[in-house]
């Protein structure tokens, strides 16, 4: 563990300090992955490291280091120095929006033409950028293109496939690979999170080595969906079963259908099945067309179902 309380991605962390050691940090990477395995806690982790020592002396540091100022302020998302850029929360659904539209862009435009901290680098951070829309990805493209000097783009993707070919050209990519059941266990134990002994097991394997997944499914409430689920796989249910299913889980408010998706696309891919893209695509379409989710997983659940027929 060479990044303190940051689990199962050494081979990203060495390759960070390389490029740093060798003075070849590049001002644009990319941090893909499956969503859930830490790389939002690394680039954080990341910028507050580099935000808090002189470029110059970089290179020298054999180990990532903190400044304690800079970490508050970064926690706290008031270092003049980043910019982190995420999907716009939605007050009135009380839900984070699907796409990242220009105008969440256009503000590292105004970010850049501030003085930062001499001799320090401006750091964009751009979480789910698979979220960017057509606009918002030409506007970054813009920028990627005539970086300005001692600035880092950092995006974050958790579907690094749907980013468009010309932001992947102009950036490298360090992927991160799923966590393994020691790292996710010793994260489970650092954060005190109780858990069935005999049950934790399956639930890792469920989980595909996302950990955010694993504190889903650990969640007493929707423990329950997961149970459920898994009994339309095991066709242990009439279609009355299902509707109920269904009902319950439209009736919870701002209840992020995304979970479920992950619940179904796992199981299928650890028993293989012909299903998993027709589920993908039918999740993506749901967002991209901002279908009725309780609908699309209606019809998944039934086609689940006549499976066994």
């Amino acid at each position: 563990m060479l990044v303190k309380n940051l689990f199962g991605h050494d081979d990203i962390a060495n390759s960070l300090l390389k490029m740093l050691q060798g003075s070849h940090l590049h001002n644009s990477i990319i941090f893909s992955g499956k969503k859930g395995i830490g790389k939002y806690s690394y680039v954080l982790f990341l910028a507050k490291f580099l935000l808090s020592h002189d470029i110059d002396t970089l290179k020298t540091l054999p180990t990532f280091s903190i400044d304690s100022k800079i970490n508050s302020l970064v926690d706290n998302n008031s270092c003049p120095d980043l910019l982190l850029i995420t999907p716009e929360f939605d007050t009135k659904k009380q839900v984070f929006k699907d796409l990242i539209n220009v105008e969440a862009v256009r503000k590292i435009n105004d970010f850049l033409q501030k003085t930062g901290s001499a001799n320090r680098y401006k750091i964009v951070i751009i979480d789910e950028a698979d979220s960017l829309n057509t606009a918002a990805s030409n506007a970054l493209l813009k920028n990627l293109e005539e970086p300005t000097t001692n600035t880092l783009f950092f995006l974050i993707s958790h579907s690094y496939n749907n980013l468009l070919d010309t932001i992947k050209s102009r950036c490298i990519n360090l992927a991160f690979k799923d966590l393994t059941k020691d790292s996710m266990l010793n994260i489970l134990n650092l954060q005190q999170i109780a858990y069935s002994p005999d049950k934790i097991s399956n639930l890792i394997n469920m989980a595909q080595g996302s950990y955010a997944d694993l504190l889903w499914y650990l969640n007493d409430n929707n423990f329950k969906i997961y149970e459920e689920t898994l009994k339309i796989f095991n066709n242990a249910v009439v279609d009355k079963d299902i509707l109920n299913l269904v009902n319950t889980i439209k009736a919870q408010e701002n209840f992020n259908y995304s979970y479920v998706f992950t619940i179904i696309k796992n199981y299928l891919a650890i028993n293989n099945s012909d299903m998993l893209d027709e589920v993908s695509y039918l999740e993506n379409t749901s967002q991209s067309l901002y279908l009725d989710k309780s609908a699309v997983l209606l019809n998944i659940f039934f086609k689940i179902k006549s499976l066994h027929n």
